[in-house]
Order: C-alpha cells, then sequence, then structure tokens
C-alpha cells in the first residue's frame, strides 16, 4: 500500500478523526498541516484532479471566514445570470 498524506487543519474535528481511524487501523500516514505548509498552486492542481473534484468542492463552506466573506459564484451564462449575484 502506498503511503498516504493527510493534508490537514489540526483544529478541525473531521480530521482528526481521520488521523484517529487511520491510526486504530494501523495505516502508515504523514501529516502536513496546510496552514504551515500552504499548497503550491501546482500540489493543489495535482491533489485536485486525484480527487476529481473542483475548487468549489473542497472549500470548508462552515467555517467563520467563508460565511463573512459572503463567497458567491456562478457561471455567467447565459450573462442574465449574473443578476444572482444581486
Amino acid at each position: 500500500m502506498t503511503k498516504i498524506t493527510v493534508y490537514e487543519k489540526p483544529t478541525c474535528t473531521t480530521c482528526r478523526k481521520v488521523a484517529k481511524a487511520l491510526i486504530v487501523n494501523g495505516v502508515d500516514f504523514d501529516k502536513v498541516n496546510y496552514f504551515i505548509e500552504p499548497f503550491s498552486r501546482t500540489k493543489l492542481h495535482s491533489l485536485l484532479k486525484k480527487m476529481k473534484m473542483k475548487p468549489s468542492e473542497v472549500l470548508r463552506k462552515n467555517e467563520k471566514v467563508y460565511k463573512q466573506l459572503k463567497f458567491k459564484a456562478i457561471l455567467a451564462r447565459p450573462p442574465e445570470r449574473i443578476k444572482e449575484l444581486f
């Protein structure tokens, strides 16, 4: 089995649960705190491709900062969809 790398936010409950499950099951893994070691653009692109996910799918939408920024993202096609921002 290939060694697993867990990219984590140490204060995240889900991250801690994942690490605990791996330990309990005897899985050897590396932890990377992405607040201390941020992703490079290339690394992030590579991980998203491996996971077959879009950037919007990995956003931590329950985080306070996400809610404060009031993110809205739409594809403006047709152009009339831009009205959804207002």
